[in-house]
């Protein structure tokens, strides 16, 4: 278990890992208990078989809503977890890529996008910041949802520039 100081401003988690995936938990002082996970990302290389294993899916949900009624609106803490948690994990994991599919199960994947953009960007001058130079790409892409309508989102390509595929992936999901 990571242990936050008093100093740091994000939540203490645990991980856990299997052969398919690691995942990260934290409670926040409200109750939440969010996953955040890594998992192998193979979908999103169709029939390409040399990037599989180099890339992870990248996500985080709120995995158990057992709290107060006073929940806040907004928990920056919850920001700062996530953001030390993707440096542990990029700082572990030098060789792959990173993909982040926003939800799109209710039509509010840009302002995730968004949001997750504006924390990775800002992260860039902090402490959370990770040791692997990356380079991030936005990639728009059509998704198909639960009821078989095609859906617009975004992709959110962090391409550690250590990963061995580097710019071979980046011009493979952009199609150059």
């Amino acid at each position: 278990m990571h242990k936050a100081s008093s100093s740091v401003k994000h939540y203490s988690y645990t991980r856990t890992s299997s052969q398919f995936a690691t995942i990260f938990e934290f409670t926040t002082d409200s109750g939440l208990v969010y996953g955040v996970y890594f998992v192998g990302g193979e979908k999103y290389l169709a029939n390409n078989p040399n990037y599989r294993g180099f890339i992870k899916e990248f996500g985080f949900d709120i995995i158990s809503a057992n709290h107060s009624s006073d929940v806040p609106t907004r928990d920056v803490k919850v920001k700062y977890t996530i953001l030390a948690i993707l440096k542990e994990y990029v700082d572990n994991n030098i060789h792959s890529s990173i993909i982040y599919v926003c939800d799109y199960s209710d039509g509010r994947q840009q302002k995730r996008s968004g949001l997750f953009n504006r924390w990775f960007d800002e992260a860039e001058n902090s402490e959370y910041k990770p040791d692997v130079p990356i380079t991030k790409y936005i990639i728009p892409v059509d998704v198909e949802n639960e009821y078989g309508e095609t859906v617009k989102t975004e992709v959110v390509l962090l391409n550690l520039e250590t990963c061995l595929f580097s710019k071979e992936f980046v011009s493979y999901l952009l199609g150059n």
